[in-house]
């Protein structure tokens, strides 16, 4: 309590948590920026069903809470996690992880967005305060191969998925 409480943001403690140390204040920054998109979601199913379910029950909060939860997956909270999958996986043969998914049958993690067909509006902000502050990694840049690879392959374009980036 006394070395953290009053002294360290949310997005510190959270950081913290995960990489067992504290973070530099561009870290901070984009951190705090992928926070910020994730919580950005609209009327999704996962979000619907957590308001349907406090519409039902307002006495159950945590009901509510725990409904959203439940009906995330693969195209909704599931992204982060199947991004860094497809992206540890492809190393640095993109075009060879891009060709194998696609001749599957299966989508790309990390791309395409069910609302947002053509740009998903945390994508370039995401990638703008990366660049800003330095942190522009081995993750976000292959994910921009990922993209373009798909986009050469598949013949189409598919928007970077905002969650997919804060993976």
């Amino acid at each position: 309590a006394r070395d953290l409480m009053g002294k360290a943001t949310l997005t510190e403690l959270a950081f913290l948590v995960v990489q067992r140390r504290m973070p530099t204040a561009e870290e901070t920054r984009l951190f705090d920026a992928v926070l910020v998109s994730l919580a950005d979601h609209g009327l999704t199913p996962t979000v619907l069903s957590a308001r349907l379910t406090y519409t039902g029950a307002p006495e159950s909060l945590q009901g509510a809470v725990a409904a959203g939860l439940l009906g995330g997956g693969s195209v909704f909270l599931g992204v982060v996690e199947d991004t860094v999958s497809f992206l540890d996986a492809a190393g640095d043969d993109v075009e060879c992880a891009v060709a194998r998914e696609l001749e599957a049958g299966r989508r790309i993690p990390g791309l395409g967005h069910p609302i947002h067909k053509v740009e998903d509006p945390r994508t370039p902000r995401i990638y703008a305060i990366a660049d800003e502050t330095g942190l522009t990694g081995s993750y976000l840049t292959r994910l921009l191969q990922v993209a373009a690879a798909h986009s050469r392959q598949a013949g189409r374009d598919l928007p970077i998925n905002g969650a997919g980036v804060g993976g």
